[in-house]
C-alpha cells in the first residue's frame, strides 16, 4: 500500500509502466530478476548535497514522503516538485535505457489541466495497477549515496540547471509539479486497495500468473535449480 501523506507531509510515487517479465522487479529493488532487469536512479539534488530518493526501472514503482516544500529531483532531466501537505503526487518515468545505472527521464502527472500525462486516464490508471510496490534494496542505497556518486550527480546538475535556466518559463511549467497536481487522500483510496490487491498473489490471480511465469523461465534457463523455484514459488504463494 502507498503510505499516506499527513498534516505535514506529501508523498511521491514513481511509476515506471512495464511488461508482464519485468513485474517481479530487480536487484536495485530488491526483486528476483536482478542480474537480468535494467534500472534508474532518482536523487532530489534541492540541496548542495544530492539525496538519493530510489531506483526504479520497468514494471515497477516506488513512493517517498517528504516535508511539504519546493524540490529539485533529477535523473536524466530536471523536475521541480511543488509539494503541498496531504497529498499525494506522481512521476512518470521513461525507458531507462540499454545499461544498468542508466538515468531516466522523469515527467508530471497532472490531476487535471494541460499535460501528456494524466492521473485520471485510463493509460494511466492502468499502469498504475500493474506496476509492483516495491522500495529500493539497502544496498543499492548505500553505494549510489557514496561521495563518488554524488559528486556524478552534482556534474550532471550543473549541466541541467543551465539548460533549465536557458529555457522559457513555459518549458519549464512542463516539467513542474504544482501544489494541485497532488491527488488528495480519500481520492487515492481506490488506488491504495488496487496496489495492496496486487501485492497479494492469492487476490490476484493475473499478478501471481505473470510472476510465476518469470520464475519457470529462471529455471527453464538454468538460473534457478528445481529447489530454488520450488522455493521461490512458495514464497509467492505466500506458504512461507
Amino acid at each position: 500500500m502507498l503510505p499516506t501523506p499527513t498534516e505535514n507531509t506529501g508523498v511521491i510515487v514513481f511509476v515506471h509502466p512495464g511488461d508482464a517479465g519485468d513485474l517481479v522487479g530487480g536487484v536495485a529493488t530488491g526483486g528476483l530478476l536482478g542480474l537480468v532487469k535494467k534500472y534508474s536512479l532518482v536523487y532530489d539534488v534541492t540541496s548542495e548535497t544530492p539525496k538519493l530518493l530510489g531506483a526504479i526501472q520497468r514494471g515497477v514503482k516506488f513512493a517517498y514522503e517528504l516535508p511539504a516544500g519546493r524540490y529539485m529531483l533529477q535523473s536524466k532531466n530536471l523536475l521541480e516538485v511543488n509539494v503541498a501537505a496531504g497529498r499525494t503526487y506522481f512521476v512518470h518515468a521513461d525507458d531507462p535505457g540499454m545499461a544498468a545505472g542508466m538515468i531516466t527521464g522523469l515527467a508530471p502527472v497532472r490531476n487535471g489541466g494541460e499535460g501528456k500525462f494524466q492521473y485520471s486516464s485510463e493509460s494511466f490508471q492502468r499502469g498504475l495497477e500493474n506496476t509492483v510496490l516495491v522500495t529500493t534494496h539497502p544496498v543499492t542505497q548505500e553505494y549510489y549515496s557514496k561521495e563518488k556518486w554524488l559528486k556524478i550527480t552534482n556534474n550532471f546538475k550543473k549541466n541541467f540547471m543551465k539548460k533549465w535556466e536557458a529555457n522559457s518559463e513555459r518549458e519549464r511549467q512542463k516539467l513542474t509539479l504544482n501544489p494541485e497536481d497532488g491527488v488528495l487522500a480519500e481520492t487515492n483510496s481506490k488506488q491504495d486497495t488496487q496496489i495492496t490487491e496486487a501485492e497479494n498473489a492469492e487476490s490476484n490471480p493475473r499478478s501471481y500468473a505473470r510472476e510465476l511465469e518469470a520464475l519457470e523461465a529462471l529455471r527453464d534457463d538454468g538460473i534457478f535449480t528445481e529447489e530454488e523455484f520450488q522455493k521461490q514459488k512458495s514464497l509467492l504463494l505466500g506458504k512461507e
